[in-house]
């Protein structure tokens, strides 16, 4: 079962991501930007976010699922791990693709872009090593730094779209 620190940890950080996402949302509907190139990437920043962030929301939830079925502790991790991986190999080919036609335009950052690549890789290795069942005595370790990395993802995309609708004829 879960324990209650688990349980509570995966609802926040689900809770975080959609917060990303919906303020990020607002403020880019809200923003008035004059710059075609800048508002190409801020467009591409924001479905990217709007990827990683509904993607990190529903694989916090995931874990309740075979645990509501009586899975076994080890099996509710590996089970809801190997959804995660299976769910960055699908989405992450469009979000590469997105990223790389928003490198041709103004206000594109290569820094937070290779953080970014970072955190997903470590994401990436926490998912796989809880599918494989490592740490063998709390996989739910690997689970939940897999989502806090794709979360931190999430605010480091939303502070790049916020600061770049806060400042609308300037390149970053």
């Amino acid at each position: 079962m879960l324990e209650p620190n688990e349980f509570d940890l995966l609802l926040v950080i689900a809770q975080l991501s959609i917060a990303f996402a919906g303020f990020a949302s607002l403020a880019s509907a809200l923003g008035d930007r004059n710059h075609r190139d800048e508002t190409r990437v801020d467009a591409g920043r924001l479905i990217n976010m709007l990827v990683v962030s509904l993607c990190t929301a529903m694989l916090a939830l995931v874990p309740f699922i075979p645990t509501l079925f009586g899975f076994v502790e080890n099996l509710v991790w590996r089970f809801s791990a190997a959804t995660a991986f299976g769910t960055l190999v699908l989405f992450a080919p469009g979000v590469v693709m997105r990223t790389k036609r928003m490198k041709q335009y103004a206000g594109f950052n290569n820094p937070s872009n290779a953080v970014n690549f970072g955190l997903a890789a470590i994401a990436a290795f926490g998912f796989s090593s809880c599918a494989f069942g490592l740490p063998a005595l709390k996989p739910s370790a690997s689970y939940v730094a897999g989502l806090v990395a794709l979360l931190l993802i999430c605010a480091i995309v939303f502070f790049r779209v916020i600061t770049s609708l806060l400042r609308p004829n300037a390149p970053e």
